[in-house]
């Protein structure tokens, strides 16, 4: 459903500054492609601090909360906050509508006060809303609530707020790379399509045609079942060691399908977050002991 499409309901007044969020994202995406560790589409760390690593959010706000408090970037100054696939799922309004666009701006606004420290990758899900793909979790039409609950907020200007939100998506980068061997991405391909994956895709500007079902992109973001041997040939390519996604639900929060890597999810109760560490060498397995549960951190108003 294009955002041309909607069937706006003018029974809802916009609750929302329409103007402000578009402003908001137009800013941050301006940040993000002006990040001077950015080369191509990859986001190059120092060889210092820590990076904070979250997987799949999904609009569940209790998490999004105890990682920024956990974060607390202004009294951290070499730490670096990783956020990603942040839309579809958490609460709804009063009438169903996906209320996961609130963290969307959110993390856009953390952008715009913390524009070195704070990394927001490209997801599935953004490309989703890009092309209008119907998303489902269950019974639930995911793409279908999430522009529910845009229209109820904005009105008849939540077409407007939409471009702003894919505006914001195209000027994202995929990956970020360390300088201890660590690629932290969304997702990676799956060794059928690594055959013919063509790695340029991280060092070029991407156009429109990248933005389709059939492209490199595509193949990378929608990436699952990645086995050893694809992970093995993924990190050859890209120069790293260890691989840490998303993408994939795991019922604990985190798991390591292969030898490279290490799956977090972070959208329920047993979702996980993971600490890495810029300035030591760092395995899989000593990474593994670093992933922890974001419900055992203390909620904002504890802190």
């Amino acid at each position: 459903m294009a955002a041309d499409d909607w069937d706006i309901d003018l029974k809802h007044a916009p609750d929302g500054n329409a103007g402000e969020v578009i402003d908001t994202m137009g800013r941050a995406a301006v940040l993000a492609r002006r990040d001077a560790k950015r080369r191509g589409n990859v986001l190059y760390m120092p060889d210092q601090g820590e990076i904070l690593v979250t997987g799949d959010v999904h609009g569940c706000r209790p998490n999004f909360e105890r990682i920024l408090a956990f974060a607390d970037l202004e009294h951290h100054p070499d730490r670096h906050l990783v956020l990603h696939e942040l839309i579809h799922g958490g609460p709804t309004d009063a009438e169903g509508g996906d209320l996961s666009w609130q963290l969307l701006e959110e993390a856009a606004r953390l952008k715009i006060d913390y524009p070195d420290r704070v990394h927001i990758l490209l997801a599935n899900h953004d490309v989703a809303e890009m092309l209008g793909i119907q998303l489902r979790k269950g019974s639930i039409n995911l793409t279908q609530s999430f522009a529910q609950g845009l229209q109820h907020a904005y009105g008849t200007q939540a077409a407007e707020v939409k471009r702003a939100y894919c505006d914001f998506f195209r000027a994202l980068p995929l990956a970020i790379k360390t300088p201890n061997r660590v690629w932290i991405s969304h997702s990676t391909p799956h060794l059928a399509a690594l055959a013919d994956f063509n790695y340029s895709l991280f060092e070029r500007p991407l156009g429109d045609d990248d933005f389709t079902r059939e492209s490199q992109l595509y193949s990378f973001l929608w990436g699952r079942n990645q086995d050893d041997m694809a992970a093995r040939i993924f990190c050859r390519h890209v120069g790293c060691d260890i691989l840490i996604v998303g993408h994939q639900p795991s019922q604990m929060g985190f798991k390591m399908p292969n030898s490279r890597h290490i799956i977090l999810y972070s959208d329920n109760q047993l979702g996980r977050y993971l600490l890495l560490p810029l300035d030591q060498k760092v395995t899989q397995s000593g990474l593994s002991y670093r992933v922890a549960k974001i419900a055992d951190l203390p909620r904002p108003d504890e802190a």
